[in-house]
């Protein structure tokens, strides 16, 4: 028998996917491994359902933000702090992003 011959009692398998596949397989068979992806996918799960209230709490903060920015500028456009072209300039870049915000989103 030449040494670079696998043994007669072995399987032979033609390609990397194979082997992979075989492999996964073989580990997936264990109980061990089986038990601790079941585990992750119920983490994974719990933590989904609480994502839509995440995201409504970040939009409302955001939201509450820019309102606080708006006014702000208000404030010292209105006081004379700022100049008017200034006030259009932080007005308009603050509405652009708004807007563009808006439509990156889609």
């Amino acid at each position: 028998m030449n040494e670079h011959e696998p043994p007669s009692d072995e399987v032979e398998l033609d390609s990397a996917s194979e082997i992979l596949s075989d492999a996964i397989g073989n580990l997936l068979n264990q109980p061990e491994i089986a038990k601790s992806i079941g585990g992750f996918i119920n983490a994974v799960a719990a933590k989904k359902a609480e994502e839509p209230a995440i995201v409504k709490t970040s939009m409302v903060l955001g939201l509450i933000f820019s309102f606080l920015i708006f006014v702000g500028i208000g404030v010292l456009a209105w006081f004379k702090i700022i100049s008017g072209e200034a006030t259009t300039g932080l007005l308009g870049a603050l509405v652009g992003y708004w807007f563009g915000q808006r439509q990156a989103s889609k």
